[in-house]
């Protein structure tokens, strides 16, 4: 191999190395292959809002997270007593990436914790989270 033919390859194979060191540095280290099924149903989640008072209702939240993700789940909104922690209200939402609403009327039952529930499967997991948990004097 001549001189310059030596250069133009040592050129060529220098660069091919530092933009193939690019690629590698810049790409997310979670980052799904295209058409990688797996790794779009991990992204798949439950996520449960902020639970909170509006007049006399305690409003809670939930949606599914990450996209396409099939399925259902239950929404719940949760009062604590002594025992544990009491269903007051119960709902449902698609999976579909919207935040779907419950909401308790609590009037007149006086004081107490409450905390938003969401459950189901979705993508074929079963999922749960929970949201903050607020206490609220609602009248006798």
């Amino acid at each position: 191999m001549t001189k310059p033919m030596r250069r133009i390859a040592t050129f060529a194979l220098t660069t091919a190395t530092v933009f193939t060191g690019m690629a590698t540095v810049n790409a997310p280290a979670n980052a799904a292959a295209p058409g990688d099924a797996a790794a779009i149903l991990r992204a798949c989640g439950l996520e449960a809002g902020n639970t909170h008072r509006s007049g006399n209702e305690i409003v809670g939240s939930g949606r599914s997270t990450g996209s396409p993700c099939a399925g259902r789940f239950n929404l719940e909104i949760q009062r604590k007593r002594w025992l544990g922690w009491e269903t007051v209200k119960k709902g449902d939402g698609a999976a579909n990436g919207t935040w779907q609403y419950i909401r308790y009327n609590c009037a007149k039952t006086g004081t107490h914790t409450f905390r938003t529930l969401v459950k189901g499967r979705i993508a074929g997991k079963y999922l749960s989270d929970f949201s903050n948990e607020t206490r609220q004097n609602c009248g006798k």
